[in-house]
């Protein structure tokens, strides 16, 4: 099942009802040896895409109880409406921007900052590594292979003179920016690769049915990892 991702993969957006092609893909999976792996590996490519593209429905119906209301509680709210936790989202993509341009992130489990300094799902290579994974039962832990190929993710086509990247070095979490068209002086040093962690728990009968069966508890790096 394991494979590298550059492309995003879309959320379903029916709910509550069986899918022909869902029971298809599940047995394809089951006569594979994927199985175990499929639900938490498409959450997972689904939480990406949400996060990355601020799809905040999307990402609510990935998120496990227990993260919604973590990430209500970053702004003090009492309840985990989906307008409160569009506030609360909403707050912490307009903080990783603020930390980001002071050059230091703090990450916090929904992963908001990991994803989109990482680049996921808009031009960093990720791979599900299922040597280190493991599930049992209702929950799963899945690490994922993270490479940033940074010199092609800040070479779009429509690149130009002033334009802004971001790129990661040591510490983990320091940022420095690179504009594009301008020569860099001074010592460069980039983030190649790092591991980070996902965990999951089964989640339909929890709450507001996930497309996948599964739910996102955390996403966190693994520091100690990085190349």
């Amino acid at each position: 099942m394991a494979e590298n991702r550059a492309t995003r993969i879309p959320v379903e957006k029916g709910m509550g009802m069986k899918r022909t092609w869902w029971t298809l893909a599940l047995t394809v999976a089951a006569t594979t040896g994927c199985f175990r792996w499929y639900g938490p590996e498409k959450t997972i490519d689904a939480y990406i895409q949400a996060v990355q593209e601020r799809e905040f429905q999307d990402s609510f119906r990935l998120m496990s109880t227990e993260l919604r209301e973590a990430v209500a509680g970053l702004r003090g709210e009492p309840l985990v409406t989906f307008e409160e936790y569009s506030r609360s989202m909403e707050f912490l993509n307009e903080t990783f921007e603020f930390d980001r341009k002071k050059g230091k992130l703090h990450f916090s489990p929904e992963g908001v900052a990991l994803i989109r300094i990482l680049g996921l799902g808009k031009g960093a290579f990720y791979q599900v590594d299922v040597s280190q994974s493991r599930s049992r039962g209702d929950r799963a832990v899945i690490q994922v292979l993270v490479v940033l190929p940074y010199n092609l993710m800040d070479r779009p086509n429509h690149a130009r003179p002033g334009m802004v990247f971001w790129r990661l070095r040591r510490p983990f979490g320091e940022v420095y920016p690179l504009l594009y068209g301008l020569p860099y002086t001074g010592r460069r040093e980039e983030l190649h690769s790092i591991r980070i962690r996902f965990d999951l728990t089964a989640c339909e009968e929890i709450h507001e049915p996930s497309p996948t069966g599964w739910c996102v508890l955390s996403v966190m790096a693994m520091p100690e990892t990085a190349e």
